[in-house]
């Protein structure tokens, strides 16, 4: 567990996410339940998946209004927008939330499991279509969106962030090691 203020300048130093914006994301997040409150005179203490929810939704979200609805999208986002009725693979994981859990875990984990996540980008794409993509150092990627949503179809220009690899263990280490 780290406390809000420990994961808002670890967020900042590592990821480069200014901590006032983190700040305010939090705060919306918290009104959700998604993430913990605090008590009087008490820091949140969050966990891995807090700093997940909160390092997705910074990269994801398109104004403050947004913050709510583009957590939630994180988990109706699947492989190549496969409707989730659709059995995937066992060998796949059904949700981006699964995937950023599954880099988060590795990225605690041996020094050959860090070293899969600081090799893989991940890109957040706010627009024209939500998805995430992680990319591996081979040129290789997976790309999650939502169901019935065709990316290559819409018009716009696209909006993303890119978080690497190297940083989320960075921060994740530093913050639950």
């Amino acid at each position: 567990m780290a406390t809000l203020n420990s994961v808002l300048a670890t967020t900042e130093q590592h990821v480069g996410f200014p901590t006032s914006r983190t700040k305010q994301i939090n705060r919306r997040l918290a009104e959700a339940a998604i993430t913990p409150t605090g008590g009087p005179r008490r820091s949140p203490q969050l966990d891995v998946d807090d700093f997940l929810a909160l390092l997705a939704t910074s990269a994801m979200e398109d104004g403050l209004a947004d913050v709510v609805s583009a957590h939630r999208r994180l988990f109706a986002m699947t492989p190549d927008g496969l409707p989730p009725t659709q059995n995937v693979p066992a060998n796949l994981t059904k949700s981006a939330w699964e995937q950023l859990q599954t880099l988060a875990d590795l990225a605690l984990g041996s020094l050959e499991d860090q070293r899969q996540v600081i090799a893989t980008n991940i890109e957040f794409v706010r627009a024209p279509v939500a998805e995430v993509i992680f990319h591996d150092r081979d040129g290789g990627s997976i790309s999650f969106h939502e169901s019935g949503r065709c990316r290559d179809h819409q018009l716009g220009h696209r909006k993303s962030t890119t978080v690497n690899g190297s940083a989320l263990v960075r921060a994740l280490r530093s913050l639950f090691n």
